[in-house]
């Protein structure tokens, strides 16, 4: 894997975060993207299980970033976990997540 290191012109509290989801039956793909305005881009992904522990563990990877949209694609019901768990943890994207 190779590590590549971002630079932005502004701090991060003003950059808008966004992050996308990739929902199957037993793995959450998760990236978070951002361009500040500059032009200069952040992609961050990372995959995890969807039991309740790499749930949480899901949530602390994106949480930093507070993310003012989720975007979710999933076929079947795999989804529904996923969205009520995000639900009941929005306030502490300090209200952002739509």
């Amino acid at each position: 894997m190779t590590t590549t290191t971002f630079e932005f012109s502004e701090d991060w509290d003003n950059t808008t975060f966004s992050c996308g989801l990739d929902v199957h039956k037993y793995q959450l793909a998760a990236a978070v993207f951002a361009k500040d305005d500059a032009g200069h881009e952040f992609l961050k992904s990372e995959i995890f299980g969807t039991d309740a522990s790499a749930l949480k563990t899901f949530f602390a990877f994106i949480a930093p970033y507070k993310p003012v949209k989720i975007g979710m694609e999933a076929t079947n019901v795999y989804h529904h976990t996923i969205a009520t768990f995000l639900e009941t943890r929005k306030e502490l994207l300090d209200g952002h997540t739509r």
